[in-house]
């Protein structure tokens, strides 16, 4: 019955095209009975035999050194993604932080007198702002958007923006905005715009009680005037307004805060240029405090400097992805030209690409979400994670054939 069977499975084999039989071999190799194979083998005619031995051949290198350079690879790229723990810790251990700071400052106000307030308010709504930039504000805030009772420069922006059609250039609606600001400066419910550099402005209180009626906008927080404050995540900090004969103590007050919040912030208690606690009340002390958290500022920034860690990481990883990307062009090369379409390695070797080819991934996934939950104010769009220029793919590629050269391939 077996001599009957092998007679049959050759004379099918002998009928094979020779991109067939390669592909057969691939399906055959890697099993536990080689019976197959070397019936398959028997049945090659003496013309093709040559192919036939250099593809079995390059199977024997497929399967031994290949298999040594995807498990470097592999521990390569599993190395790299294990240099991300500490950076990924870090970054969960400052998220704390700044939603810890976050969430003190909605609970402790920061105090300052009647007076003080006075000030600062009306210094606020003095404030020159480009029309400009106020009209796109208000074209993206307001376009779309229902308003019950608008005041009569809201009904006006409203309207214009209500009247055009969908499908309006990007810059249209904030056209609209800006044609109802002139409209309102001719009918006098505005002043005259004053010229600046970047523009014409009017003061912010203006623009409010024209947009909102007066009265109705809501004074921006202390963070907006304490310049200090964004260095120790006072960003969501609110007002306490107490009477002028308290001020010494809402003075002392405000120290005791900054002082407790700036370690909680990570500032020492010798930090030398510590957050002033105080509110500037003159245009030159605004711009010395300005100056002060500047330089605070420029000191080196442990978000930025992790940040930069990881990007350093990404170009290392780079390599890993290079290598990865030349073992599978290669291949699929081989794949192709050698065995008619067949998957040239054995099962245990395609698993370890794999996991090479996931590892890989997860890195990728990992480094872009790190990165971008990294990103301060003002930080460029985190890329996405970096390539090399194709002469590394391309010689990695060379590498790999001048190795399978010796079993005849090419």
């Amino acid at each position: 019955m077996t001599m009957a069977h092998d007679r049959k499975l050759r004379a099918l084999y002998a009928g094979l095209t020779p991109r067939e039989r390669a592909r057969l071999l691939t399906r055959l190799s890697w099993g536990d009975d080689n019976r197959e194979v070397v019936l398959l083998r028997d049945s090659v005619p003496p013309a093709e035999r040559g192919a036939f031995r250099r593809a079995a051949g390059l199977q024997v290198r497929l399967l031994f050194p290949t298999s040594l350079l995807l498990a470097t690879l592999l521990r390569r790229a599993e190395r790299d993604r294990a240099r991300l723990l500490p950076i990924a810790l870090w970054g969960l251990a400052e998220r704390r932080r700044e939603l810890t700071l976050r969430q003190v400052w909605q609970l402790v106000p920061y105090p300052v007198t009647e007076s003080e307030h006075r000030v600062l308010l009306g210094r606020e709504r003095a404030e020159p702002i480009g029309l400009a930039a106020f009209a796109q504000h208000v074209a993206r805030t307001y376009a779309g958007v229902p308003v019950a009772h608008p005041s009569p420069g809201l009904g006006s922006v409203v309207a214009r923006l209500a009247a055009h059609p969908d499908g309006a250039p990007l810059d249209g609606p904030t056209a609209w905005v800006r044609a109802a600001i002139d409209e309102a400066v001719e009918r006098r419910e505005l002043p005259r715009p004053e010229p600046a550099d970047g523009g014409p402005t009017l003061g912010r209180g203006e623009l409010s009680d024209w947009l909102e009626g007066p009265g109705a906008s809501r004074p921006m927080g202390p963070a907006h005037h304490v310049p200090g404050l964004a260095a120790i995540g006072g960003d969501t900090a609110w007002w306490e307004v107490r009477p002028d004969p308290e001020a010494g103590s809402v003075r002392a007050r405000r120290e005791e805060l900054v002082a407790g919040i700036g370690r909680l912030a990570g500032l020492g208690s010798s930090e030398p240029s510590g957050p002033d606690p105080h509110p500037p009340l003159t245009a030159a002390a605004l711009e010395r405090a300005r100056g002060a958290v500047a330089r605070h500022r420029a000191r080196p920034n442990r978000r930025a400097e992790v940040r930069e860690r990881l990007r350093r990481l990404g170009d290392d990883h780079a390599l890993t992805r290079a290598e990865l990307r030349a073992y599978l062009g290669v291949l699929e090369e081989i794949g192709e030209q050698v065995f008619g379409g067949g998957d040239p390695l054995p099962p245990s070797v395609r698993e370890l690409l794999n996991d090479v080819a996931a590892e890989v991934d997860a890195f990728g996934d990992e480094w872009q979400r790190l990165g971008a939950d990294l990103a301060g104010p003002g930080d460029d769009a985190w890329p996405p994670v970096p390539e090399v220029a194709d002469r590394h793919v391309e010689g990695y590629g060379l590498g790999l054939r001048r190795m399978l050269e010796d079993d005849g391939w090419e």
